[in-house]
């Protein structure tokens, strides 16, 4: 009977996974960054070209290099990453999420490092799935209240 009940979690976890709309991709996406969860947050990469530009303006275009160069940095436990949204565009196969990112290193080159950046986030259908297929970064100097 345990075997039955554990083998319906399965189809019934896969049947979700299937299912799982533009809000549910984005929302795992974010969970999986927030929770520095490399195998969740693999699960919603592409398999094919994912262009990737850093703020700094360095890019790759692979899913491959995109991999390469997140993996290591979900293994650092000690960055803090919250984001904002900002805008959104859902058509039937792509979706595009721009956010407004706050992002924090305890220690990097000796002191403490801060990020504002907007990330834009593209996601299309592939298959009965969304997936990540173009990430872009883009710092920016917060704009001082009053001006």
């Amino acid at each position: 009977m345990k075997s039955l009940v554990m083998a319906a979690g399965v189809l019934l976890s896969g049947t979700l996974a299937a299912n799982c709309d533009f809000d549910c991709s984005l929302n795992k996406h974010l969970q999986a960054i927030a929770d520095k969860d490399w195998p969740a947050f693999e699960q919603t990469l592409s398999k094919e070209t994912l262009p990737f530009i850093l703020p700094n303006g360095k890019r790759s275009m692979s899913a491959e290099s995109y991999r390469e160069m997140l993996e290591p940095w979900f293994a650092d436990k000690s960055w803090h990453f919250q984001a904002k949204e900002l805008y959104r565009n859902v058509g039937a196969d792509l979706g595009v999420v721009l956010l407004d990112v706050d992002y924090d290193e305890p220690e990097r080159d000796g002191k403490p490092y801060h990020l504002d950046h907007y990330l834009t986030l593209v996601f299309a259908k592939e298959g009965q799935q969304w997936k990540l297929v173009f990430d872009q970064n883009t710092a920016y100097q917060p704009i001082a209240e009053g001006r």
